[in-house]
């Protein structure tokens, strides 16, 4: 068996340190994978790892070697929708908060589409191992969050429903900042430029500095209960502490330092007024986590933040902040609109995928959680909520 499933951190971590670079990579850190996991309900985070050599595939292929990587959550059914049927226990799978699925590589590097036989052969042989396992272990659907950076939705089989869920902005930032800035649209370099005169300020932070910590905390939380947030949203100590453990050398306190995290806070006459979370890999910088003083909005100080940030990484030489999305492809939806402000031409496509890889079992969880519930499913994975 080349498919080999890891769960103990120096495992994932070692394979993490090991593999090739690719935008989005902080997604499958063994560190982010434990925090993704602590805001879910009995969550395991586990790493699956595939590594074999073309020509032990076929033998007309050379000696190169090829590998996937792909993270996820897994998570029981509850017993109370399989104990009239089954004494097993069934479970799920899903990719963790953020951007994610499989990732393949081949010579050193990620491949972001199949467009060779070696390739579609390889992703074959990665699946038909894949399966196999999910069917042994008594899994009975799997939701992917696919990763708008690499594409990697291209190289799933066609046995998974894949769709476009939204859009997503992210930003060239091996331009330069006049560059950058000239590309959004007049109303946000106006904010940007009110601000800066206001004397609006931001202040970079590790995750790790406990004060800047606590001030985002308590922003967010302000945020969330004013926005009248899902639970999943107010998210434990516990989440906070396992992000700032990315960062391993905290004592090197650099903006944008890749495999880490930042906290960037806005203030104004002394005041802090909004806080952004970024994590970021050797590739990519993302935009994680936002809050801001509602009695503050007409200064924008999150627009602020991003403005510095996108500055910060134009300097340093990044090649990309990701802004992420808004909560549908509506074309009024407020939040895309707002990130579509800072990049109005550089949009990506978002895609989720569906798989139910027991559909009997998941007929029958579906309707006892239907029949308890008195609701109808909007969602693959709808009877956790109950």
């Amino acid at each position: 068996m080349t498919l080999h499933i890891l769960s103990e951190y120096k495992d994932i971590n070692y394979i993490y340190q090991n593999t090739p670079v690719f935008p989005g990579k902080i997604y499958y850190h063994p560190k982010y994978l434990e925090a993704a996991a602590s805001a879910e309900l009995h969550a395991i985070p586990l790493l699956l790892w595939w590594k074999v050599l073309a020509n032990e595939i076929n033998p007309l292929w050379p000696r190169v070697e090829v590998s996937a990587i792909y993270a996820v959550l897994v998570k029981s059914v509850p017993i109370t929708l399989t104990k009239d049927f089954s004494r097993k226990i069934y479970i799920d799978m899903e990719t963790p908060y953020g951007y994610g699925g499989p990732i393949f590589f081949m010579n050193g590097g990620y491949i972001d589409y199949g467009d060779s036989d070696i390739e579609n052969e390889f992703f074959e042989a990665f699946y038909s191992e894949f399966n196999e396992w999910a069917k042994k272990t008594d899994f009975v659907a799997e939701f992917i969050r696919f990763n708008p950076l690499t594409n990697n939705q291209k190289l799933i089989p066609d046995h998974y429903d894949i769709s476009l869920n939204r859009k997503t902005v992210c930003i060239d930032t091996s331009k330069s900042f006049d560059e950058i800035l000239s590309s959004a649209t007049s109303a946000r370099r106006r904010n940007y430029k009110k601000a800066r005169n206001l004397g609006l300020t931001v202040k970079w932070y590790s995750l790790q500095h406990n004060l800047a910590l606590e001030t985002f905390k308590t922003l967010y939380e302000q945020t969330m209960t004013r926005l009248n947030a899902d639970a999943y949203y107010h998210f434990s100590s516990k989440y906070y502490n396992l992000l700032a453990e990315i960062d391993s050398t905290p004592q090197k306190s650099l903006i944008f330092k890749p495999d880490s995290g930042n906290i960037a806070i806005a203030y104004y006459e002394g005041m802090a007024i909004a806080s952004v979370i970024f994590l970021q890999d050797y590739l990519s910088i993302h935009y994680h986590l936002s809050c801001a003083d509602d009695a503050y909005k007409d200064l924008q100080p999150t627009a602020f933040i991003i403005f510095e940030a996108l500055r910060q990484a134009s300097e340093i030489g990044y090649p990309r902040l990701h802004l992420g999305g808004g909560l549908s492809l509506a074309p009024d939806d407020q939040l895309f609109n707002y990130k579509k402000g800072f990049a109005p031409n550089s949009i990506k496509d978002f895609y989720i995928g569906k798989r139910i890889i027991k559909p009997r079992i998941y007929s029958k969880i579906s309707q006892n959680w239907q029949r308890i519930t008195g609701k109808k499913p909007t969602i693959l994975l709808h009877y956790h909520n109950i």
